[in-house]
């Protein structure tokens, strides 16, 4: 066996790779050594692992692609920057001399376990394309049954409408004076009457914090004279409590960039709406 050792170390080289944090810091490709088993082979007191040399290319860190270069001998059970190389012959001549366990597939392959860390990247990306695609989903209902509920409404009253159900949900809680609001807008609109309870729902179902994706979509196809119309319904839903939350302003601001509308529209039709309520001209 000593005999075996020497001759399978003077018959292959010593190769050393860069350090892996320096190899990712420099590129997105890296080797990395993987432990495979234990062996018997010892040189100098120093017991040799048996591994597999992979070339692996990452992002950010995360591996997306694992590929199996060879078996590698290596010290502290692969925990190392050097190697000695191992062909299909190498393999073979080291099992039948009792140095390596006969289990062990002459050609490299990666357990499952490997296989999916190699990869897992694309696992992560998979993983998140598919909530994103599950969340797109579930919205997409939502906006057909809140939309549904609003009756024979003309695709401006539509958009409207839902845009003012947004209104009242963005500070978290949709208050009364707020429901009252949209149901009285929905009734201009539509000519039919809502129940409260009804609007109170259709305003549950919309989104708590509306995407860009979402105000650009409220805004879809709609006339500037529309985007007066659907600026003042929100202001009224949003000034109905007495109060404007932070989130309220910054959903105002959202739709006012999505429409191109200025902040001095915003005004002129803010001061309009407070001094309806108050039952005094707009000053």
């Amino acid at each position: 066996m000593r005999n075996f050792m020497m001759a399978l170390l003077a018959t292959t080289c010593l190769v050393a790779f860069p350090d892996p944090a320096e190899a990712r810091r420099g590129g997105s490709e890296h080797q990395e050594l993987l432990f495979v088993a234990d062996t018997k082979i010892v040189e100098q007191g120093v017991p040799y692992s048996l591994c597999i040399l992979v070339n692996e290319r990452s992002a950010f860190g995360i591996n997306l692609f694992r590929s199996v270069e060879t078996y590698a001998l290596a010290e502290n059970k692969c925990d190392t920057k050097s190697y000695y190389p191992m062909s299909v012959e190498d393999i073979a001549e080291a099992k039948e001399a009792g140095m390596i366990d006969n289990v062990i597939p002459n050609e490299p392959r990666l357990s499952t376990s490997n296989l999916i860390m190699g990869h897992i990247g694309w696992l992560l990306v998979a993983g998140v394309l598919a909530f994103a695609a599950y969340g797109a989903l579930k919205a997409r209902k939502r906006r057909q049954e809140r939309q549904g509920m609003m009756g024979e409404a003309s695709p401006a009253a539509v958009a409207i409408l839902d845009a003012m159900c947004h209104a009242a949900k963005t500070d978290g809680h949709i208050d009364a004076s707020e429901v009252a609001a949209i149901a009285d807008a929905a009734e201009r609109m539509t000519g039919e009457s809502f129940d409260p309870a009804e609007v109170a729902k259709m305003a549950e179902l919309a989104e708590g914090k509306p995407t860009d994706k979402d105000f650009k979509r409220l805004v879809k196809g709609r006339t500037a004279p529309e985007f007066e119309v659907m600026m003042r319904g929100v202001l009224m839903v949003v000034a109905a409590d007495g109060r404007l939350a932070d989130s309220e302003q910054q959903f105002v601001g959202k739709l006012a960039k999505a429409m191109r509308m200025s902040g001095e529209q915003v005004q002129n039709i803010l001061r309009d709406v407070v001094g309806s309520a108050q039952g005094r001209p707009a000053e």
